[in-house]
């Protein structure tokens, strides 16, 4: 019971950005073990705090398989993807989130605040191919000459 306790309050740390103290308190008997959810918190302390998002990637990556039944791995898996600036994964780990509860506020608030991008202009090349970053950047540049086109007439 002590340890529930103890891992409850880590949590709260964790999600309130007190990632040093929240640390302590999940090393201290390494508490958060036997829990999946409660070691992806511990991983996210561990990319957010010490720096190290491929240790923690790793950890939180075996938490949410494991806990695979609950979305908040996948959320701080996201985060911790975040950290790393390896947003293609990141939108990834909030998606399978998503996937296991439609209606999570954190993960919906994650996949808003990043955005979506448009699908490739060649969907069977990849999105790095030079031909779809060529035909991107194309549109992108006609878009935004119609966009000022249409405020110089208005």
């Amino acid at each position: 019971m002590i340890l529930d306790a103890a891992v409850d309050k880590a949590i709260r740390l964790t999600k309130k950005c007190s990632f040093k103290e929240a640390l302590e308190i999940f090393e201290t008997g390494r508490c958060y073990k036997d829990d999946p959810v409660a070691t992806s918190y511990y991983a996210l302390c561990v990319a957010a705090y010490r720096k190290d998002a491929e240790v923690a990637s790793k950890i939180c990556r075996n938490a949410a398989r494991r806990g695979f039944y609950s979305p908040d791995p996948f959320l701080n898996l996201g985060k911790i993807y975040l950290l790393a600036k390896k947003k293609d994964l990141a939108i990834k780990a909030f998606s399978k989130g998503l996937c296991v509860d439609r209606a999570h506020k954190g993960l919906k608030k994650q996949l808003k605040r990043l955005g979506t991008r448009r699908t490739a202009p060649i969907s069977f090349l990849p999105r790095s191919h030079a031909i779809n970053i060529m035909i991107g950047q194309l549109t992108h540049r006609i878009k935004q000459q119609r966009q000022t086109h249409a405020e110089r007439v208005a």
